[in-house]
C-alpha cells in the first residue's frame, strides 16, 4: 500500500490524496464502491463510509499532524448514519488508536 498527495497547479482546485491498493484490499475497497454523481454529473466510484474512515485512520497513524482534520471527517461520516460504527471502531483498534475513536464517539 502506498500514498501520494497532489496539488493542482491552480491552487483554487485544491489537493487530492491517492491511496494505492492491490490484492484483497483492492477487491474489498472497489467491490464496495457506489457510483455517485461527480463533477459535471459524471458518475464516479465512491468508497463506502467504512473504507473512507479506514483511509482516514491510516492517515492519522502515518501523519499525526492530520489527526484533528481527519477525526472531523470521520465524525461527519459517522454522524450522517449508514456507517457501521463497529467496523470503523475496529480500524482504530487495529492501529492502536482506540482512544481517538472513543473521543469521536463521545461527540456524536
Amino acid at each position: 500500500m502506498g500514498y501520494s498527495n497532489h496539488l493542482h497547479r491552480d491552487p483554487s482546485r485544491g489537493r487530492v490524496d491517492v491511496v494505492y491498493v492491490s490484492g484483497d484490499t483492492a477487491g474489498a475497497l472497489f467491490g464496495a464502491t457506489r457510483l455517485l454523481d461527480g463533477p459535471d454529473g459524471r458518475p464516479m466510484p465512491v468508497p463506502s463510509p467504512e473504507h473512507l474512515a479506514a483511509m482516514k485512520v491510516l492517515a492519522i497513524k502515518n501523519d499525526p499532524s492530520r489527526t484533528f482534520q481527519d477525526l472531523a471527517d470521520i465524525r461527519f461520516l459517522l454522524a450522517r448514519g449508514g456507517a457501521d460504527r463497529q467496523v470503523v471502531r475496529s480500524y482504530f483498534e487495529r492501529h492502536g488508536l482506540l482512544e481517538r475513536y472513543l473521543d469521536v464517539e463521545r461527540t456524536l
